[in-house]
């Protein structure tokens, strides 16, 4: 028996529009495979009947103390996740069209489609890893390998690229002195579509979506959050992976006795996310100033999330693109601040009295900037092959 071959392949990394993307695959082809990161895993979100045996979840990480097993370890998933997986997929099942925002990736889809492996490649080219702190050659060889040059593989073999701003594309070309995308859009202010079970309910949480980390301020929040519920009831959730700074917060919090304020959840998925966060009316991203911080180039997918489901941001000056910035503060789609916990307490108080307010303002963002489906996409493709003819 012929082995049926696949319509749609996608191994997204970090996508900002998740939740879109899987019902927009699956009404494009149910024919698909298609799987996202989820921190320490890579999931499976979907996978065609005609295929029976096939893991639903790959392990990333490897939960040990040892510094060595820990590097072996991600090193073995890079290689499992990022190059023999997707090979093997388009060997076994010939893709029409391939999806991922993963250079990597990507750069084994490029050499796919060189052998027919596969016939289409869009590569969402959503970030780029040139900061101004000087590295050590040893770093610079591996950062090299394993995004700089899988990159502009990408970038050269791709159907089609999408950057989602202009400061992505800026910093590529500025590194290879060179234009070096075959074909590709900017689609800036970044796409929206609003998740289906949003409501327009009266909420009473902050949340925060992500990995915890030193530069988060999530300690300068919460030194905000006992006064916020005395007067309004106001709690928070967090959503993320576990880890050393995660451990250290909750310890913390614990000391403070501040427990009964704040639900600690794991990573969330697709089928329980939107009735987790339905009821959050802020989504914070306090981020401090680094040298390291790749955010100032984009808009962050936490900051996405938070708007696709009707929750205004809470943002610093230095945690996005600052023409996002702009935009937000123009068109009013959440708050900018300062870490500082007076101010951070009058703009969450600002955002809690205001939320109808805010909630128009994003769904005007969503009709504005609509977001652009596969089919669309393909004939995207197909417009500017016709051109290049």
């Amino acid at each position: 028996m012929k082995q049926k071959r696949l319509d749609f392949l996608s191994l997204r990394w970090d996508s900002y529009d998740r939740v879109a993307f899987f019902k927009d695959a699956l009404s494009y082809s149910k024919n698909s495979i298609i799987m996202f990161r989820d921190f320490n895993y890579l999931r499976l979100s979907h996978k065609p009947d005609h295929i029976k045996r096939f893991p639903l979840t790959i392990k990333l990480r490897l939960s040990v103390k040892n510094h060595f097993l820990q590097q072996a370890f991600l090193l073995y998933s890079i290689l499992l996740t990022q190059i023999l997986l997707p090979a093997y997929l388009c060997a076994r099942y010939r893709p029409k069209i391939c999806v991922t925002d993963a250079p990597l990736i990507a750069a084994v889809y490029g050499i796919a489609k060189k052998i027919k492996l596969c016939k289409r490649i869009i590569y969402h080219g959503s970030d780029w890893f040139l900061v101004n702190k000087k590295k050590t050659p040893l770093k610079y060889i591996a950062l090299f390998f394993a995004f700089y040059y899988p990159d502009y593989l990408a970038v050269s073999w791709s159907d089609l690229v999408i950057d989602v701003s202009p400061e992505v594309k800026k910093l590529r070309t500025q590194y290879w002195r060179k234009d070096v995308i075959k074909r590709g859009i900017i689609t800036f202010p970044v796409p929206m579509q609003i998740n289906g079970s949003t409501n327009d309910s009266h909420r009473k949480h902050i949340c925060f979506l992500g990995k915890i980390r030193e530069a988060s301020g999530l300690n300068i929040l919460l030194s905000t959050l006992p006064k916020l519920n005395e007067k309004y009831g106001v709690k928070f959730k967090l959503f993320g992976p576990e880890n050393h700074t995660r451990d250290a917060f909750q310890k913390k919090v614990k000391e403070q006795g501040l427990e009964s304020l704040i639900d600690f959840h794991g990573w969330i998925n697709m089928e329980t996310e939107q009735a987790l966060i339905r009821d959050c009316f802020c989504g914070v991203n306090l981020l401090n100033s680094s040298e390291d911080n790749h955010s100032i180039f984009v808009t962050p997918g936490k900051v996405m999330h938070y708007m696709q489901n009707l929750i205004p941001p809470l943002i610093t000056e230095n945690s996005a693109l600052p023409l996002f910035i702009n935009l937000l503060k123009k068109n009013n789609w959440g708050i900018t601040t300062e870490l500082n916990p007076e101010k951070i307490k009058s703009a969450i108080e600002h955002l809690f009295k205001n939320q109808q307010f805010f909630r128009e303002n994003l769904k005007k963002y969503a009709a504005d900037y609509p977001y652009m489906s596969i089919v669309e996409t393909i004939g995207k493709i197909e417009r500017l092959e016709s051109k290049k003819d």
